[in-house]
C-alpha cells in the first residue's frame, strides 16, 4: 500500500485530497494543527499527526517510511509579509528537509497558487513559462516556496500544481458572492469587465492525485483550470439562475472596494484575526485579468477539467443548503 502525508488535511482542498487518496488505496497520515478544526476529516481512516511546519521536530515521526507528500497547507490571510513567509516560504523549506532527511520520498507535491504569476494585462492566458510578477504577499510567498520546491527535485521528484480560483463544497471564500445573490444583489466589481479562470475542486483533485503518480509530471509545473474562462459578472449570472434567484445588479467601484476593504482591515486588527478581504486581496479584485492555460496538462498528462460551470455552481449550490451555508 502506498503511504501519503498530507499536509492542511484539514482544509477546503486538503479534506477533498484525503477523501481521494483513501479511494486509491493510500495509506493517507494527516498533518495539521493541534487547534484545526477537523470537521471534514475526523471519522476518516486516517492517522493524524499534530505539529506545525515552523517546528522541524515535529515533522520527523509523520515522514518515517512516507513516499508521497501533498503539501496544500498555506497562509492565506495574515496581517504582515513576514507572517506569510513564516509558513508559505520558511515553513515549506522546514518540510522538505524533513521529507530529504527520511530517505523514502518518491514524489512531493506543492499545490501552488495563479497568484504567483500576477494578473495578466491582456486578455491573454498565462502559460507555465511566463515570468512572475506576485502583487500581494501572498502571491510572493508562494513563489518563493516554489522556488524551494524546485531546488529539492534533485533529492526527489517534484510536481508543482497551480489552481485559479477554486470553488465548490466546503469553500468559504466564494461563498459571500452566493449569499449576496440568495439575498438578491448582484455584486459586478468595478466598471470593466473582468475575466478569470476558476476550476472545481473534484477537478482540482483529480489532477493533484493523477500527476503525483505519473513519471511524465516529475519536476514539472502545471496550471490546472477549466478550458474556458469566465467574465465576473457571467459566474455571477449563472449562481442567480442555479439559485433560481432574481437579483439587481450593482456596481461597487474599485475606490469603494478599496475603502471596504480598508475597514475590514481595521475591524480585523481589533479582534485580532486577519480578514478575507484586505488592502492586498482589493488590489487582486480589481485587476481585470486573472487567467491561464490548462493545454500543458491536458497534452502532457490527458488532464482535463471536466466539470462545466453550471453542474459546478449546482452542486455548490446543494452542499451550501444541505449544510445551513445558504
Amino acid at each position: 500500500m502506498k503511504t501519503a502525508l498530507v499536509t492542511g488535511a484539514n482544509g477546503f482542498i486538503g479534506s477533498f485530497l484525503v477523501e481521494r487518496l483513501i479511494k486509491e488505496g493510500f495509506d493517507v497520515r494527516c498533518f495539521v494543527r493541534e487547534t484545526s478544526n477537523l470537521r471534514w476529516i475526523k471519522d476518516l481512516p486516517v492517522k493524524f499527526y499534530y505539529g506545525a511546519l515552523l517546528e522541524p521536530e515535529t515533522l520527523v515521526e509523520p515522514l518515517k517510511d512516507v513516499e508521497y507528500v501533498f503539501h496544500t497547507a498555506a497562509k492565506k490571510r495574515a496581517f504582515a509579509e513576514a507572517e506569510y513567509n513564516e509558513v508559505n516560504h520558511f515553513g515549506t523549506l522546514n518540510l522538505l528537509e524533513a521529507c530529504k532527511n527520511a530517505g523514502s520520498i518518491k514524489r512531493f507535491i506543492y499545490v501552488s497558487s495563479l497568484a504567483v504569476t500576477g494578473p495578466n494585462p491582456k486578455e491573454k492566458p498565462w502559460t507555465e513559462d511566463a515570468p512572475c510578477n506576485p502583487i500581494s504577499f501572498y502571491g510572493s510567498s508562494k513563489l518563493k516556496g516554489e522556488e524551494d520546491v524546485r531546488k529539492y527535485n534533485s533529492f526527489f521528484p517534484v510536481t508543482i500544481i497551480r489552481p485559479p480560483a477554486v470553488y465548490g463544497p466546503r469553500d468559504t471564500d466564494l461563498l459571500p458572492i452566493f449569499k449576496a445573490v440568495k439575498w438578491g444583489i448582484k455584486p459586478k466589481l468595478g466598471i470593466r469587465k473582468r475575466i478569470m479562470s476558476i476550476v472545481y475542486v473534484d477537478d482540482l483533485i483529480g489532477a493533484i492525485s493523477h500527476s503525483s503518480q505519473s513519471e511524465v509530471a516529475s519536476g514539472k509545473t502545471y496550471f490546472v483550470c477549466s478550458k474556458n474562462y469566465y467574465p465576473y459578472d457571467e459566474i455571477v449570472e449563472r449562481i442567480s439562475f442555479n439559485l433560481n434567484k432574481r437579483a439587481i445588479s450593482i456596481k461597487i467601484p474599485s475606490p469603494l472596494i478599496y475603502v471596504a476593504a480598508f475597514i475590514n482591515q481595521v475591524f480585523a486588527r481589533i479582534r485580532g484575526k486577519a480578514a478575507v478581504l484586505n488592502i492586498q486581496k482589493a488590489g487582486e479584485m480589481t485587476k481585470r485579468f486573472w487567467i491561464c492555460s490548462p493545454n500543458k496538462i491536458e497534452k502532457e498528462l490527458g488532464i482535463v477539467a471536466k466539470t462545466s460551470l453550471d453542474e459546478g455552481i449546482k452542486k455548490t449550490i446543494d452542499w451550501y443548503k444541505s449544510n445551513k451555508y445558504l
